[in-house]
């Protein structure tokens, strides 16, 4: 599948959770620490991922500071982001998507 957010080709996202509710997915985000994303994602759900993007060496080292730290839960993945359509919520700087 190709990427759908060109700009990102080639980066990694650590994903956090998918959710069926857009409400419940921003709700997720705003205000967490490490700052969250909400995606859009091909299937229509709505992926939480932490807000940066990654190289695939940095990804795994970021990933394992956050598990380590309990920043992330055990659920928590890395992914290539190619299921999601656009990033949709939660820069500081812009109103909620809703």
């Amino acid at each position: 599948m190709r990427e759908f957010e060109e700009n990102r080709f080639g980066k990694q996202y650590i994903e956090i959770t998918v959710h069926p509710v857009l409400k419940t997915a921003i709700q997720l985000a705003k205000g967490a620490n490490p700052p969250m994303a909400v995606h859009l994602t091909a299937q229509g759900r709505y992926a939480v991922t932490i807000k940066d993007v990654y190289d695939k060496n940095i990804a795994p080292l970021v990933y394992q500071h956050l598990m380590g730290s309990k920043q992330i839960p055990l659920s928590a993945i890395i992914t290539h982001g190619n299921n999601y359509v656009r990033e949709i919520c939660c820069s500081a700087s812009t109103a909620t998507a809703e």
